[in-house]
């Protein structure tokens, strides 16, 4: 999708008072799905696994309420209005895709009258800007504010290429409102150096004629209880497989499971003594042979790959893990997979998630702090400005007020997901993530090296994971960790 596509499509989603979702894609350029033409018939029994009012439905996560950590509703969004700041010179945003970033500059330009907002990409992909920002922000450019991957945002979190926060007018105070999990990533040791315009909880999307037709579930709530947790997962997997006689997968890759399970561990990759921790991911090669063994998940394909969104298109997958940016209604993954297949419903799946996820930093050199604070507040802090944003971009906002109140209005409707309101699932999900702790400037390289490993074992190209893994690990980071 064009920028001026993705501007006159954010600009018609503000002009319609009974919100009817247009949304922009992360990860694909595309346009409008025809899936909005679905039947009642599957309209309703999508919408059947899902909450339109911010109740707790039988098929979703809900633990995280009675620690205090809830999505809110029956909220007014807070009146508090931006200052805007018109700066000479340029705001100069860099990433490694405008997917998020050239939206977001286009919806700040239009609220606030700006029009000097430069999105630069300095990169091709997450692990490539993992690097290149060296170069970049340390090369004497303009950078007033930079996004950051969760997998590495810890690198360039701290006084070397950032601003403390603060210093642009925004404390952990202002963030209450935010899911804790982004407040912890974002902040280095005493202070907060990066915050998050995006919560991102994932569930699992999969296809509603292949799940009545092989496994008789006809509404999200009953496919839930079939995927309730990993037993229950696997029995499902087993089920689907004899049914179709191998034919259809319970989901399409390793990588997508591995996005899962990972956010589910409960002590870092890297030890408080600066050691490599394997700990519960253990648990993950343990799953992955059984269900690779079993032929339920194919170790040959691989996430993004080419061959990952036909599995949707023809049919050979009952579904996906995948998380807000994947099913947003316009250029998300879900409209790349869906070919002539369709509609899709969205469970919370075995365990709640959360993939990927973008942080803002503050240049340290930045010549224009005030907008740069205006800006970052536009997004992470102001509820009004967040709330029209979620609502035009598709995107899951980091603020539970935000998110609440678009629950319970019930105005979303996804016609990729048969008209379900994928928030809804997304906002029972979202207070169960707890990443407090967990996230390491290592993870991408960590992650990443683990998975190729486990996916090798899996494959039978490898008699052993936890050697190669190692191996790997001590490659990347020769003399950063210990070894014994």
């Amino acid at each position: 999708m064009s920028t001026l596509k993705r501007t006159l499509a954010l600009l018609a989603a503000l002009a319609i008072t009974s919100v009817s979702f247009a949304a922009c894609g992360d990860d694909a350029d595309s346009s409008s799905s025809s899936s909005g033409s679905s039947t009642s018939d599957s309209s309703s029994s999508a919408s059947e696994g899902s909450t339109s009012e911010g109740e707790t439905s039988e098929g979703s996560t809900s633990e995280g309420e009675g620690e205090g950590e809830g999505v809110n509703s029956g909220v007014t969004l807070s009146t508090d209005t931006i200052d805007y700041q018109s700066e000479e010179g340029t705001l100069t945003v860099i990433t490694w895709t405008a997917d998020d970033a050239q939206p977001m500059a286009d919806h700040y330009m239009e609220k606030s009258g700006n029009s000097n907002v430069k999105v630069e990409v300095v990169a091709e992909s997450g692990g490539d800007a993992a690097t290149k920002y060296d170069a970049y922000i340390l090369g004497g450019n303009d950078v007033d504010i930079f996004m950051c991957d969760v997998d590495w945002v810890l690198k360039y979190a701290k006084d070397t290429y950032a601003l403390p926060l603060s210093e642009v007018g925004i404390t952990e105070a202002d963030l209450a409102n935010q899911f804790s999990y982004t407040v912890s990533i974002g902040t280095a040791p005493g202070e907060l150096y990066a915050t998050s315009f995006q919560a991102t909880p994932g569930g699992y999307v999969y296809n509603n004629a292949l799940a009545e037709e092989h496994l008789g579930v006809t509404d999200g709530a009953a496919m839930q209880e079939k995927m309730k947790d990993w037993d229950a997962f696997k029995a499902t997997a087993a089920e689907l497989s004899e049914a179709t006689s191998g034919a259809v997968k319970i989901c399409p890759t390793l990588g997508g499971l591995w996005q899962v399970y990972a956010t589910n561990r409960s002590e870092a990759w890297v030890t408080a003594d600066n050691k490599l921790n394997v700990g519960e991911a253990e648990g993950f090669v343990t799953l992955a042979k059984e269900l690779v063994d079993g032929g339920y998940v194919d170790p040959a394909i691989g996430q993004w790959s080419p061959d990952w969104a036909p599995m949707g298109q023809n049919g050979t997958a009952l579904g996906f893990f995948g998380c807000t940016w994947c099913v947003k209604e316009v250029g998300g993954q879900l409209e790349g997979w869906q070919g002539e297949t369709g509609p899709w419903t969205l469970i919370a799946g075995p365990q709640a998630y959360s993939w990927g996820g973008t942080f803002l930093c503050v240049g340290k050199d930045s010549d224009n702090k005030a907008m740069a604070g205006d800006y970052i507040k536009s997004f992470c802090i102001n509820e009004q400005s967040m709330y029209e944003y979620a609502l035009a971009v598709g995107d899951f906002v980091n603020n539970k007020n935000v998110m609440g109140k678009i629950v319970e209005e019930a105005s979303n409707s996804n016609a990729l997901l048969g008209g379900q309101d994928q928030f809804a699932v997304f906002a029972e999900v979202a207070p169960s993530i707890s990443m407090e702790g967990l996230v390491t400037e290592k993870d991408s390289t960590i992650k990443a090296a683990f998975l190729t490993a486990v996916t090798n074992y899996c494959k039978g190209d490898a008699d052993d994971w936890s050697v190669p893994f190692q191996e790997a690990v001590a490659e990347a980071y020769p003399d950063d960790l210990v070894w014994e």
